[in-house]
């Protein structure tokens, strides 16, 4: 979700994808390859996943995008206004398959941090988007909450070793 806003077609990255999750496309001359592409909705790429791990036997699950760095202090509840969040809970939904609102998950692990902790503690100083190993941590713990509390994902559920609760990176 955090490329798919981007450009879909622009001299730096061209790795955006149509916002939506229906079946419009839209055809490009790659300016970055050269190549002809057709670009599909984030949706439709979603649902490639679901249908593909299906085919294979497996079972997917989706889990939202995690948060950028916030812009202003968390509150309980607070979700990162992104339309791919929303989008990709809409894919689970009618794929009738586990959603993880991971977004959800990480973003109560913020509430009562400032933005520049949060932004200290869990993030790189490159950017907003990309975490450190401490966030990658925060996010992975969220990972395992979400798998032990959605419905859908308890043959999974059954197979995480429980650890001693310490804070993530310690």
């Amino acid at each position: 979700g955090h490329n798919d806003g981007g450009p879909i077609n622009d001299n730096s990255r061209a790795r955006g994808t149509i916002c939506g999750i229906g079946d419009e496309t839209q055809e490009i001359d790659n300016q970055l390859t050269g190549k002809h592409e057709i670009v599909h909705t984030y949706g439709w790429y979603l649902r490639q996943f679901v249908r593909g791990s299906l085919e294979r036997k497996m079972t997917p699950i989706i889990c939202s995008p995690v948060p950028h760095v916030p812009k202003s202090p968390v509150n309980e509840g607070d979700l990162e206004k992104s339309d791919y969040v929303n989008l990709s809970q809409e894919v689970a939904e009618q794929e009738k398959i586990p959603f993880i609102q991971l977004n959800g998950l990480i973003m109560r692990k913020y509430v009562g941090l400032s933005v520049s902790e949060i932004k200290s503690r869990y993030f790189t100083p490159a950017d907003n988007t990309h975490t450190n190993p401490m966030g990658a941590v925060l996010n992975a713990h969220c990972v395992v909450e979400g798998i032990r509390t959605t419905r859908g994902c308890e043959a999974l559920a059954k197979f995480i070793v429980d650890e001693p609760a310490t804070e993530p990176g310690q």
